[in-house]
């Protein structure tokens, strides 16, 4: 009776200074587990060597994180708080892909044949973690400042569709330089292959969804210092964290680099056997972002600030670099996003609004004569962009089969001037608007679980009449021993052409055609994966067929005009493995054979003399290969990647004109000190080691060896 007492007194006091209980943490193997950083809002616990902990709080709806290096994190509230926390391992990954379990998050996470990246917290650019990762093609140098389009192995760049947190940003037939993007401020990547009704024109490659942190569980600063060749020198800094119900990222970066690499001369030059240096390639850059989330009972609402300010010189081919000497691109850009969501009826709504605005302002002024005296070198012009639209949507997912649909309205307007005499040339505006549904079924029967997702978009662009794309792909998994998936994807996209096709009349050398038709595609793709433990090998083959594909030829006043003669049949045959044989080691290979033919005929039906020829630029085969071991506190990882031959022209008539094909290694190693609340993360990237002479264009070579170094320091506070 009076245990009963004093338990009871003991209890009234407790309730009268506060919330307090007793936490132990366990691992899988009811270990208990010390060192176990316990967050609230207002305080931080650590467990002792038996894996207890005394939580003392003043409101019972305070939230709880659980964190341990190496185990998934948890969050409850604090009412909701069980006094056994079991902790899961962290899965192992390659490089941002996580290969022993499915990973069901992001925005397209109900797309079947989807790829999830996770942004590592080493320093990893975007485009190189998509690349290395993905049997995407790449155009580009991936120096810093430099401009990098992804592509589908047979597409062009205006055919890989970029959204960020799901609003296109080149729905409108032009390509997209991933390396604008920062990769501070994005948490995960999808990509989509094919499309889906959820994305319009430029869908017709692969879908790229960058996905911005807007959620960040602790508070924390990092800073990050790095310093490499051609006179790189970076650096940003992140602040991020929560107060009560309101979570905020705010980051600021800038990077500077001379890029004046080494290159071999042409057999036919002057002194072939010396290195000539690719001059006048400094980059400038500065990225300030700042997005907020508040979560409240009923809603969700979002807002996202994003200012970019670059300065490019851009050296011209080196055939004849005089042409271009010391020419520059400056741009500014400023992009306001809002996001509204809240939960009714089982059903999410959600409401997007954006505004872009960019500037841009080219300059050739500074060549020097004869090149000076031909307005089609002598160039200096400004181009504005701006971009405004409205993104509603909703889904529920509590049904079979789970519903999507929404409406899309995107309003660009665009102006081109000559700065020379002050004459605007050109000026546009240009509306699209659609409405899409989506449908995904689920079914489970024993062993097996059948996922079909199908949808359709119906969609009208200023100057082109409505049009409409679907996608249906159904799959189905055999959940055993061995996991088996088997699925296959089909469906028609299209790409609209852009105002430089349609209007251009910027220079003498090019001129626009208001006469372009889309160009569309019909694909079929077909994947078997087979999955045992930590174990996975997939197969897949994708074949598209291409129509009124848009290339520039010249006119019969020698200027270059693009015309709908094109037609490509573009076959992909793909191996992905990937393997985690040690907790600490990992393998992925990826393995691609591309054949593109040409099939375009003439305005009276005939075939062309490019008829059953290769593409241009466009390897063959193309492999990545990636080792990853993770020993102590350090992390290493070697790839290997090699690209096929290319075409530069259409007539394919000597070897001449071919680009040899090339093999990079590249190793990245980094070592990681936790030091409390502390973490300092030291890097060294080093790529090309083999120092291989390549081109990725005729007359536009690749540097040579280039190292990285890079000191990340995080605080949690």
């Amino acid at each position: 009776m009076k245990k009963i007492i004093f338990s009871s007194v003991f209890v009234l006091f407790m309730v009268l200074h506060g919330l307090n209980m007793m936490l132990t943490v366990y691992d899988e193997n009811r270990i208990p587990v010390e060192d176990v950083i316990v967050r609230t809002d207002e305080r931080i616990y650590r467990s002792n060597n038996q894996g207890r902990m005394l939580i003392s709080e003043d409101d019972a709806n305070t939230n709880v994180v659980i964190h341990k290096i190496g185990y998934q994190d948890q969050q409850f509230s604090l009412s909701a708080l069980p006094a056994e926390i079991y902790l899961r391992i962290k899965p192992i990954r390659i490089t941002g892909e996580i290969i022993n379990e499915e990973l069901e998050t992001g925005d397209l996470s109900h797309i079947t044949n989807r790829i999830y990246l996770e942004m590592p917290e080493i320093n990893y650019s975007i485009p190189d973690l998509i690349y290395n990762n993905t049997g995407l093609n790449i155009q580009g140098s991936t120096l810093t400042g430099e401009r990098v389009v992804l592509t589908k192995p047979g597409f062009e760049g205006r055919h890989t569709l970029v959204l960020l947190d799901g609003i296109p940003l080149n729905t409108l037939g032009q390509s997209f330089d991933l390396s604008s993007i920062p990769a501070d401020i994005i948490s995960s990547i999808e990509i989509l292959d094919p499309g889906s009704s959820e994305a319009g024109s430029g869908a017709m490659g692969v879908i790229i969804n960058l996905k911005t942190r807007d959620r960040e569980e602790f508070r924390k600063l990092k800073l990050s210092q790095s310093f490499g060749s051609f006179g790189l020198n970076s650096s940003s800094v992140n602040l991020s964290g929560y107060w009560k119900n309101q979570h905020f990222f705010a980051s600021m970066s800038r990077s500077y680099t001379r890029n004046d690499f080494k290159y071999e001369a042409k057999e036919y030059w002057d002194n072939p056997d010396s290195l000539r240096t690719r001059k006048y390639n400094d980059k400038k850059n500065w990225d300030i972002l700042f997005n907020t989330t508040g979560r409240f009972q009923n809603f969700i609402l979002k807002y996202q600030f994003l200012y970019q300010d670059f300065f490019k010189k851009l050296p011209g081919p080196t055939n004849n670099p005089d042409l271009y000497k010391n020419s520059r691109l400056k741009r500014e850009s400023i992009r306001h996003q809002f996001s509204f969501e809240r939960y009714l009826n089982q059903w999410l709504w959600k409401s997007q609004i954006y505004y872009f605005d960019t500037y841009s302002t080219y300059d050739n002024t500074l060549i020097e004569e004869p090149w000076s005296n031909f307005d089609i070198y002598y160039l200096h012009n400004k181009q504005t962009t701006r971009q405004s639209g409205l993104k509603l949507s909703g889904e529920n997912t509590k049904i079979n089969p789970e519903i999507r649909l929404g409406t899309f309205y995107n309003k660009e307007y665009f102006t081109y001037e000559d700065l020379r005499d002050n004459e605007n040339l050109l000026n546009k505006i240009r509306e699209n608007m659609a409405v899409f549904v989506d449908l995904t079924l689920n079914k489970e029967i024993h062993d097996f679980e059948i996922k079909l997702n199908a949808g359709s978009r119906l969609e009208k662009v200023s100057d082109f009449n409505w049009f409409q794309t679907w996608n249906i792909n159904p799959e189905i998994k055999f959940r055993n021993l061995i996991n088996v998936t088997l699925g296959v994807s089909t469906g028609e996209g299209l790409t609209v052409p852009s105002i430089y096709d349609l209007y251009w009349q910027g220079d003498t050398q090019t001129l626009g055609n208001p006469d372009l038709t889309p160009e569309t595609v019909q694909t079929v793709l077909g994947y078997l994966k087979l999955n045992y433990a930590r174990n996975t090998v997939k197969f897949s083959m994708r074949s598209d067929d291409i129509e009124n594909k848009i290339l520039w030829i010249p006119d019969y006043n020698k200027t270059w005009k693009p015309i709908n003669v094109g037609a490509v049949q573009v076959d992909n045959f793909e191996i992905h493995l990937q393997t985690n044989p040690f907790k600490f080691l990992a393998f992925d290979i990826i393995y691609s054979k591309i054949k593109a033919i040409d099939k375009s005929r003439t305005l009276a039906g005939e075939p062309t003399d490019y008829y059953s020829k290769e593409l241009i630029y466009n390897p063959g085969k193309i492999m990545r290969s990636q080792l990853k071991l993770n020993l102590l506190n350090f992390e290493i990882s070697t790839i290997y990647k090699y690209t096929g031959c290319q075409w530069t022209t259409r007539d394919q008539l000597s070897d001449d004109k071919k680009l040899s094909d090339y093999s990079l290694l590249d190793t990245n190693i980094n070592y990681r000190a936790d030091l409390d609340l502390i973490n300092i993360i030291l890097q060294i990237e080093l790529k090309n080691i083999t120092n291989t002479r390549y081109e990725i264009y005729e007359y536009s070579p690749a540097p040579g060896f280039n190292w990285e170094f890079s000191l990340s320091t995080d605080i949690d506070f």
